[in-house]
Protein backbone atom coordinates (compact mmCIF):
# COMPACT_ATOMS: atom_id res chain seq x y z
CA UNK A 1 0.00 0.00 0.00
CA UNK A 2 1.30 3.31 -1.11
CA UNK A 3 0.17 5.67 1.58
CA UNK A 4 2.09 2.95 4.10
CA UNK A 5 5.80 2.75 2.59
CA UNK A 6 6.77 6.46 4.08
CA UNK A 7 5.91 5.20 7.63
CA UNK A 8 6.20 1.41 7.80
CA UNK A 9 7.86 -0.34 4.92
CA UNK A 10 11.10 0.70 3.72
CA UNK A 11 12.34 -2.19 5.85
CA UNK A 12 11.74 -4.07 9.00
CA UNK A 13 13.27 -5.98 11.41
CA UNK A 14 11.96 -8.11 14.61
CA UNK A 15 13.95 -7.72 17.76
CA UNK A 16 14.27 -10.23 20.76
CA UNK A 17 13.24 -8.93 23.71
CA UNK A 18 14.45 -10.64 26.91
CA UNK A 19 12.20 -11.39 29.99
CA UNK A 20 12.24 -12.82 33.61
CA UNK A 21 9.16 -13.78 34.47
CA UNK A 22 8.78 -15.65 37.81
CA UNK A 23 5.81 -17.34 39.67
CA UNK A 24 4.98 -14.66 41.88
CA UNK A 25 4.93 -14.31 45.72
CA UNK A 26 2.33 -16.62 46.81
CA UNK A 27 4.22 -19.66 47.43
CA UNK A 28 7.06 -18.40 48.95
CA UNK A 29 4.29 -16.05 51.84
CA UNK A 30 2.36 -19.84 52.17
CA UNK A 31 5.89 -21.40 53.08
CA UNK A 32 6.38 -19.00 55.90
CA UNK A 33 5.15 -20.54 59.03
CA UNK A 34 4.88 -16.86 60.60
CA UNK A 35 2.48 -15.66 58.27
CA UNK A 36 -0.02 -12.84 59.40
CA UNK A 37 -3.74 -12.34 58.91
CA UNK A 38 -2.81 -10.00 56.28
CA UNK A 39 -0.43 -12.08 54.34
CA UNK A 40 -2.46 -14.73 53.75
CA UNK A 41 -4.96 -12.62 53.02
CA UNK A 42 -2.74 -10.88 50.14
CA UNK A 43 -1.91 -14.62 49.27
CA UNK A 44 -5.26 -15.37 48.66
CA UNK A 45 -5.48 -13.22 46.28
CA UNK A 46 -4.33 -13.44 42.51
CA UNK A 47 -1.76 -10.54 42.05
CA UNK A 48 1.54 -10.31 40.35
CA UNK A 49 4.27 -7.01 40.57
CA UNK A 50 5.70 -6.23 37.01
CA UNK A 51 8.56 -3.64 36.24
CA UNK A 52 8.49 -1.77 32.83
CA UNK A 53 10.36 0.71 30.71
CA UNK A 54 8.31 3.76 30.15
CA UNK A 55 5.65 6.17 32.29
CA UNK A 56 2.19 6.37 30.56
CA UNK A 57 1.86 8.86 28.24
CA UNK A 58 -2.12 9.91 27.80
CA UNK A 59 -5.11 7.78 28.13
CA UNK A 60 -6.45 8.51 25.10
CA UNK A 61 -6.90 5.92 22.95
CA UNK A 62 -6.32 8.64 19.62
CA UNK A 63 -3.65 10.23 21.00
CA UNK A 64 -1.17 7.62 22.06
CA UNK A 65 1.64 6.84 20.12
CA UNK A 66 4.38 4.77 22.38
CA UNK A 67 5.04 1.52 22.79
CA UNK A 68 4.35 1.51 26.54
CA UNK A 69 1.16 3.20 26.60
CA UNK A 70 -0.19 0.71 23.72
CA UNK A 71 0.78 -1.92 25.56
CA UNK A 72 -0.45 -0.87 29.03
CA UNK A 73 -4.18 0.23 27.21
CA UNK A 74 -4.35 -3.06 26.17
CA UNK A 75 -5.05 -4.35 30.15
CA UNK A 76 -8.20 -2.17 30.54
CA UNK A 77 -9.81 -1.78 27.02
CA UNK A 78 -11.12 -3.61 23.82
CA UNK A 79 -11.97 -3.03 20.51
CA UNK A 80 -14.02 -5.11 18.35
CA UNK A 81 -11.19 -7.74 17.74
CA UNK A 82 -8.09 -8.28 19.61
CA UNK A 83 -4.66 -10.55 18.85
CA UNK A 84 -4.37 -14.15 20.10
CA UNK A 85 -1.69 -15.79 21.24
CA UNK A 86 0.27 -15.94 17.90
CA UNK A 87 -0.59 -12.36 17.03
CA UNK A 88 -3.96 -13.32 14.90
CA UNK A 89 -6.92 -11.44 14.76
CA UNK A 90 -9.80 -12.92 17.03
CA UNK A 91 -13.22 -11.14 17.64
CA UNK A 92 -13.36 -9.29 20.76
CA UNK A 93 -16.59 -6.64 21.16
CA UNK A 94 -17.51 -8.56 17.50
CA UNK A 95 -19.65 -11.27 17.96
CA UNK A 96 -20.25 -11.58 14.48
CA UNK A 97 -18.65 -9.78 11.35
CA UNK A 98 -19.58 -10.73 7.35
CA UNK A 99 -17.65 -9.21 4.63
CA UNK A 100 -18.96 -8.38 1.44
CA UNK A 101 -17.84 -10.22 -1.73
CA UNK A 102 -15.86 -7.70 -3.23
CA UNK A 103 -14.31 -6.80 0.37
CA UNK A 104 -15.62 -3.23 0.91
CA UNK A 105 -18.64 -3.24 3.20
CA UNK A 106 -17.59 -4.52 6.82
CA UNK A 107 -20.94 -5.69 8.78
CA UNK A 108 -20.38 -6.01 12.92
CA UNK A 109 -22.82 -7.39 15.12
CA UNK A 110 -21.54 -6.45 18.21
CA UNK A 111 -21.91 -8.32 21.82
CA UNK A 112 -24.79 -6.80 23.75
CA UNK A 113 -23.19 -7.58 27.49
CA UNK A 114 -19.86 -5.60 26.74
CA UNK A 115 -20.59 -2.39 29.07
CA UNK A 116 -18.12 0.66 30.07
CA UNK A 117 -17.12 1.03 33.97
CA UNK A 118 -19.55 3.47 34.57
CA UNK A 119 -21.87 0.79 33.51
CA UNK A 120 -23.24 2.30 30.40
CA UNK A 121 -23.83 -0.30 27.35
CA UNK A 122 -21.05 -0.58 24.41
CA UNK A 123 -22.73 0.61 21.54
CA UNK A 124 -21.91 0.95 17.68
CA UNK A 125 -22.10 4.88 18.52
CA UNK A 126 -19.12 4.83 20.50
CA UNK A 127 -17.67 3.40 17.69
CA UNK A 128 -18.66 5.61 14.94
CA UNK A 129 -17.77 8.55 17.42
CA UNK A 130 -14.09 7.59 18.10
CA UNK A 131 -13.57 6.80 14.07
CA UNK A 132 -15.12 10.31 13.52
CA UNK A 133 -13.33 12.10 16.04
CA UNK A 134 -9.74 10.06 14.83
CA UNK A 135 -10.24 11.48 11.57
CA UNK A 136 -11.00 15.30 12.48
CA UNK A 137 -7.78 17.46 11.58
CA UNK A 138 -9.06 19.38 14.54
CA UNK A 139 -8.04 16.37 16.81
CA UNK A 140 -4.49 15.90 15.34
CA UNK A 141 -4.37 12.13 15.69
CA UNK A 142 -0.76 10.34 14.98
CA UNK A 143 -2.75 7.48 13.78
CA UNK A 144 -5.25 9.14 11.44
CA UNK A 145 -3.61 7.83 8.14
CA UNK A 146 -4.39 4.58 9.53
CA UNK A 147 -8.24 5.35 8.47
CA UNK A 148 -7.37 6.73 5.14
CA UNK A 149 -8.85 3.33 3.51
CA UNK A 150 -12.35 4.27 5.11
CA UNK A 151 -14.44 5.68 2.55
CA UNK A 152 -13.88 9.83 2.62
CA UNK A 153 -11.50 9.62 6.01
CA UNK A 154 -8.74 11.50 3.25
CA UNK A 155 -10.69 13.73 2.49
CA UNK A 156 -11.73 14.84 6.10
CA UNK A 157 -8.21 14.58 6.83
CA UNK A 158 -7.64 16.95 4.25
CA UNK A 159 -10.60 19.30 5.80
CA UNK A 160 -12.08 19.09 2.48
CA UNK A 161 -14.79 17.35 4.17
CA UNK A 162 -17.02 16.99 7.61
CA UNK A 163 -16.20 13.92 9.85
CA UNK A 164 -19.84 12.97 9.89
CA UNK A 165 -18.98 11.84 6.38
CA UNK A 166 -16.63 8.76 7.54
CA UNK A 167 -18.24 5.83 6.22
CA UNK A 168 -19.00 4.24 8.94
CA UNK A 169 -22.82 4.01 10.31
CA UNK A 170 -24.23 2.57 13.41
CA UNK A 171 -27.47 0.19 12.33
CA UNK A 172 -29.12 0.46 15.90
CA UNK A 173 -26.79 0.09 19.11
CA UNK A 174 -25.50 -3.08 18.35
CA UNK A 175 -24.96 -3.29 14.31
CA UNK A 176 -22.02 -1.61 12.81
CA UNK A 177 -21.21 -0.80 9.09
CA UNK A 178 -18.01 0.28 7.61
CA UNK A 179 -17.02 1.25 4.08
CA UNK A 180 -13.86 1.04 2.14
CA UNK A 181 -12.27 2.50 -0.59
CA UNK A 182 -11.01 -1.02 -1.54
CA UNK A 183 -10.44 -4.39 -0.30
CA UNK A 184 -7.49 -4.51 2.74
CA UNK A 185 -6.43 -7.77 3.01
CA UNK A 186 -5.60 -6.78 6.85
CA UNK A 187 -8.23 -4.92 7.90
CA UNK A 188 -9.63 -7.01 10.72
CA UNK A 189 -6.04 -6.80 12.31
CA UNK A 190 -6.18 -3.22 12.04
CA UNK A 191 -9.20 -3.67 14.34
CA UNK A 192 -7.13 -5.08 17.74
CA UNK A 193 -5.13 -1.41 17.30
CA UNK A 194 -5.94 1.29 19.92
CA UNK A 195 -6.90 4.29 17.29
CA UNK A 196 -10.11 1.92 16.35
CA UNK A 197 -11.54 1.48 20.12
CA UNK A 198 -14.57 2.97 20.69
CA UNK A 199 -14.75 5.90 22.93
CA UNK A 200 -17.66 6.70 25.10
CA UNK A 201 -19.26 10.58 23.78
CA UNK A 202 -20.88 11.12 26.79
CA UNK A 203 -17.77 10.66 29.07
CA UNK A 204 -15.53 12.13 26.95
CA UNK A 205 -16.83 15.27 26.37
CA UNK A 206 -18.07 15.49 30.37
CA UNK A 207 -14.22 15.72 31.10
CA UNK A 208 -13.34 18.02 28.22
CA UNK A 209 -10.21 18.62 28.00
CA UNK A 210 -9.15 16.59 31.00
CA UNK A 211 -10.41 13.57 29.25
CA UNK A 212 -7.22 10.87 29.42
CA UNK A 213 -5.22 12.61 31.68
CA UNK A 214 -6.11 10.22 34.52
CA UNK A 215 -6.94 7.12 35.86
CA UNK A 216 -9.95 9.22 36.67
CA UNK A 217 -10.95 10.76 33.89
CA UNK A 218 -10.42 7.53 31.55
CA UNK A 219 -13.47 4.99 31.33
CA UNK A 220 -12.33 1.37 30.71
CA UNK A 221 -14.02 -1.34 28.52
CA UNK A 222 -11.95 -3.95 29.31
CA UNK A 223 -10.70 -6.65 31.66
CA UNK A 224 -9.00 -4.31 34.06
CA UNK A 225 -9.71 -0.38 35.09
CA UNK A 226 -6.60 1.57 35.94
CA UNK A 227 -6.00 3.17 39.56
CA UNK A 228 -3.61 5.44 40.80
CA UNK A 229 -2.19 7.39 37.91
CA UNK A 230 -2.25 11.02 38.35
CA UNK A 231 -1.10 11.96 34.63
CA UNK A 232 2.93 11.89 35.69
CA UNK A 233 3.54 9.22 38.06
CA UNK A 234 5.95 6.21 37.51
CA UNK A 235 3.00 3.58 39.39
CA UNK A 236 -0.38 2.50 39.04
CA UNK A 237 -2.61 -1.02 39.02
CA UNK A 238 -4.60 -2.83 37.03
CA UNK A 239 -7.38 -3.97 38.85
CA UNK A 240 -10.15 -6.51 38.05
CA UNK A 241 -13.30 -4.67 35.92
CA UNK A 242 -16.24 -6.16 37.28
CA UNK A 243 -18.11 -4.58 34.71
CA UNK A 244 -16.03 -6.63 31.86
CA UNK A 245 -18.66 -8.89 29.73
CA UNK A 246 -16.00 -12.08 30.86
CA UNK A 247 -14.98 -11.19 33.66
CA UNK A 248 -15.80 -14.64 34.89
CA UNK A 249 -12.79 -15.73 33.17
CA UNK A 250 -10.27 -13.30 34.16
CA UNK A 251 -7.67 -14.91 36.95
CA UNK A 252 -6.05 -11.88 38.39
CA UNK A 253 -6.92 -9.87 40.59
CA UNK A 254 -4.83 -6.78 40.32
CA UNK A 255 -1.23 -6.04 38.43
CA UNK A 256 1.12 -3.17 40.02
CA UNK A 257 3.15 -1.99 37.49
CA UNK A 258 6.29 0.40 38.04
CA UNK A 259 8.65 2.04 35.90
CA UNK A 260 12.41 0.83 36.30
CA UNK A 261 14.56 1.95 33.36
CA UNK A 262 17.92 0.27 35.01
CA UNK A 263 17.70 -3.23 34.40
CA UNK A 264 20.27 -3.65 37.64
CA UNK A 265 17.12 -2.15 39.49
CA UNK A 266 14.96 -4.08 38.30
CA UNK A 267 16.78 -7.11 39.00
CA UNK A 268 17.42 -6.42 41.88
CA UNK A 269 13.88 -6.09 42.51
CA UNK A 270 13.09 -9.33 41.18
CA UNK A 271 15.62 -11.60 42.98
CA UNK A 272 14.28 -9.84 46.21
CA UNK A 273 10.95 -11.44 45.29
CA UNK A 274 9.44 -7.72 45.48
CA UNK A 275 8.82 -8.13 40.86
CA UNK A 276 6.84 -10.90 39.39
CA UNK A 277 8.51 -9.89 35.85
CA UNK A 278 11.44 -7.61 34.80
CA UNK A 279 12.85 -6.74 31.40
CA UNK A 280 16.81 -7.75 30.86
CA UNK A 281 18.92 -6.46 28.22
CA UNK A 282 22.67 -6.37 26.66
CA UNK A 283 24.92 -8.32 29.09
CA UNK A 284 22.87 -9.09 32.02
CA UNK A 285 20.40 -10.66 29.33
CA UNK A 286 22.82 -12.98 28.47
CA UNK A 287 23.90 -14.12 31.71
CA UNK A 288 20.96 -14.93 32.66
CA UNK A 289 20.27 -17.74 29.61
CA UNK A 290 19.97 -20.56 31.82
CA UNK A 291 18.11 -19.31 34.44
CA UNK A 292 15.15 -21.37 34.81
CA UNK A 293 12.82 -18.01 34.84
CA UNK A 294 14.76 -16.62 31.65
CA UNK A 295 11.65 -15.99 28.37
CA UNK A 296 12.38 -14.74 25.36
CA UNK A 297 9.54 -13.17 24.00
CA UNK A 298 9.97 -11.67 20.07
CA UNK A 299 9.43 -8.25 19.57
CA UNK A 300 7.48 -6.28 16.13
CA UNK A 301 9.24 -3.31 15.18
CA UNK A 302 9.64 -1.28 11.97
CA UNK A 303 12.13 1.07 11.60
CA UNK A 304 12.48 3.60 8.31
CA UNK A 305 14.78 6.15 6.34
CA UNK A 306 13.67 9.37 4.90
CA UNK A 307 15.43 11.54 2.96
CA UNK A 308 16.04 14.93 3.64
CA UNK A 309 14.11 17.07 1.38
CA UNK A 310 14.63 20.37 2.67
CA UNK A 311 18.96 20.89 2.60
CA UNK A 312 19.21 19.00 -1.29
CA UNK A 313 18.03 20.35 -4.12
CA UNK A 314 17.99 16.78 -5.81
CA UNK A 315 15.65 15.45 -2.95
CA UNK A 316 13.12 18.30 -3.31
CA UNK A 317 12.37 17.63 -6.55
CA UNK A 318 8.96 16.18 -7.30
CA UNK A 319 10.38 14.05 -10.17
Amino acid sequence: MKKFKKNHFLFSLTVLAAFLTACGGTENQSATSSTTDEEAAHAAEQTISVGVLNELSTGDTLLVSDIGTNTAMSQYLEGLYRLDENNQPEPALAEETTVSEDGLTYHFKLREDAKWSNGDPVTAHDFVYAWQQAVNPDKAAPYSYMFTSIVNAESIINDEMESETLGIEAIGDHELEVHLTGPVSYFLGEMAFLPFFPQNQAFVEEMGERYGTSSETTLYNGPFTLTGWNGTNQSWKYEKNDQYWDADNIILDSISVQVIKEVSTALNLFESGQLDDAILSGETAKQYTSHEAYVVEPEARTNFLEFNYTDNPIFSNAD
